[in-house]
């Protein structure tokens, strides 16, 4: 089962209150504040990017579900971020199903970019 991830994310050149620091200490002592925000499309593209890099980097609950959403995101930065968060996230705990899913993205994906990041997670995969 994977995460509802909402498309309705805000526009980069809207001020927001977030920031990487904030994105960072959240994933740390909060990480369903951080969820819920992702959740509720708080997060501009850019910030949504680094969150999933940083839910990687910082496995807790259900954030692999989360990032696994992430890969179905619009945004092709979002995905890529996705995929590097899947890469510390796997690298600790090599899920088949999420796996599976990179595979299918470095298939598929529309963005030549994000099927290269793919490509590339998962032969650093392989490599461990």
């Amino acid at each position: 089962m994977t995460a509802t991830v909402h498309r309705d994310v805000k526009p980069d050149n809207v001020p927001q209150r977030w920031s990487r620091d904030r994105i960072d200490r959240l994933a740390m002592s909060d990480p369903a504040a951080l969820h819920l925000a992702i959740e509720r499309g708080d997060l501009s593209r850019a910030h949504l990017s680094h969150a999933a890099e940083t839910i990687g980097r910082h496995p807790w609950g259900n954030g692999l579900e989360i990032l696994r959403g992430l890969l179905r995101h619009e945004s092709p930065l979002v995905r890529e971020g996705a995929l590097y968060g899947l890469a510390y996230w796997l690298a600790g705990d090599a899920d088949p199903e999420a796996i599976a899913e990179v595979r299918a993205v470095a298939e598929s994906d529309p963005s030549p970019g994000v099927r290269e990041t793919a490509g590339v997670v998962l032969a650093d995969l392989e490599d461990e």
